[in-house]
């Protein structure tokens, strides 16, 4: 089979349709152009019955999951920021008296240490998705 000049499988223009492999054979016995996706699918128009044909659901792509999963993860990851930001900041404006008396390096250690226990703080008010907690593992 060819799309525009391209040749594809019966099984890529099932997931095309939205049918099973099968159906097309089916349909190509019937008369379903195999060659041409927009003609096969104004054979599918004008031959069938559209109170009979159903629609298959099929799952999406690898890759489009991989991108919803990043999207979720980037949703995620933004509240987790956007909290350990806020709890940061309420730790420095709480112990800003005694972070004006310390030097340069006592300074970086104190503000590191607040910085890792308001980044554990924000990732455990998330409910992060099942696909990251399964990579963390």
């Amino acid at each position: 089979m060819k799309l525009k000049g391209f040749y594809m499988k019966q099984k890529t223009l099932a997931a095309l349709l939205g049918v099973s492999p099968a159906q097309v054979s089916k349909l190509g016995k019937r008369g379903m152009p195999l060659d041409d996706l927009a003609a096969a699918r104004r054979w599918r128009d004008e031959n069938l019955d559209p109170l009979r044909m159903r629609d298959i659901e099929t799952p999406p792509p690898a890759d489009l999951r991989a991108l919803q999963e990043s999207i979720e993860y980037l949703e995620c990851f933004g509240r987790s920021s956007t909290a350990m930001i806020e709890l940061l900041k309420a730790d420095i404006i709480a112990a800003r008296e005694s972070l004006f008396r310390l030097g340069e390096s006592e300074l970086r250690l104190a503000l590191d240490a607040m910085e890792d226990r308001a980044t554990q703080a924000a990732d455990e008010s998330i409910t992060w998705p099942d696909h990251v907690l399964a990579r963390q593992r």
